[in-house]
């Protein structure tokens, strides 16, 4: 994953956060107008990444959790490695 990091760091936009989802973690990537963050989330819990969510993207995000699974494209990933 360090290629998939790097590639990420180099072309993501100020202002924007990539994340990818492993077995145990959700792991968020955020490009910030000085400072360039990494987050592992374990249980959709981090308070840090869930207001540098809101304050990137929505205010009214409720969760991490309701933030992930709401998205089509992750919610049956999720799913499928609980199984």
């Amino acid at each position: 994953m360090q290629i998939w990091e790097q590639f990420i760091k180099d072309q993501l936009k100020v202002g924007f956060w990539n994340e990818y989802i492993s077995k145990d973690k959700i792991v968020f990537l955020f490009k910030l107008e000085n400072d360039f963050r990494r987050y592992e989330v374990i249980d959709f819990e981090n308070d840090e990444v869930l207001l540098l969510c809101r304050k990137l993207f929505d205010p009214n995000i409720n969760s991490i959790e309701e933030m992930i699974t709401s998205n089509d494209f992750y919610c049956d990933k999720i799913f499928k490695q609980d199984m």
